[in-house]
C-alpha cells in the first residue's frame, strides 16, 4: 500500500451486518452487529435521485464514495457507520489498477438508531 493511500484514510468506519434474531413471541429483534472497524476516506456523491415526503419535508438520500484497504469481507447487506451517521452499502468494486484497495458506494440512512 502506498504511502498517498495511508495518509488518505482518515475517517473511522465501523462496518455491521444484520443478525436475523426470533424474538421469541413469533417476532423478530433483528439486531446490527459490528464486523470490520477500519481507517478509511469518504467523498459525498451528491444526492441520489430520488426523494421522498415526510410530512410537510421532501427527503434525499445522501450517496457516498468510501475508499478502504483491500481485504475486507464485505457484501451489499451490511451498513456503515461513521460520525453518527448510518450508510447503507449499494456498491462495491476493486479495480486492478490499484491492487490495495476497495471502492464502495453507500447511501445516507440517517443517523444512528
Amino acid at each position: 500500500m502506498g504511502a498517498e493511500l495511508a495518509g488518505r484514510l482518515r475517517q473511522r468506519l465501523r462496518f455491521e451486518k444484520l443478525r436475523p434474531a426470533p424474538d421469541g413471541s413469533g417476532g423478530r429483534g433483528d439486531s446490527w452487529v459490528p464486523v470490520a472497524e477500519v481507517w478509511g476516506e469518504l467523498r459525498p456523491l451528491g444526492h441520489g435521485a430520488l426523494s421522498v415526503a415526510a410530512a410537510e419535508t421532501r427527503l434525499t438520500s445522501r450517496r457516498w464514495q468510501i475508499v478502504v484497504r483491500e481485504g475486507l469481507a464485505l457484501d451489499l447487506g451490511m451498513q456503515v457507520r461513521w460520525r453518527g451517521i448510518r450508510l447503507r452499502l449499494t456498491g462495491i468494486a476493486q479495480d486492478p489498477a490499484t491492487p490495495d484497495r476497495m471502492t464502495l458506494l453507500a447511501e445516507e440512512l440517517g443517523p444512528q438508531g
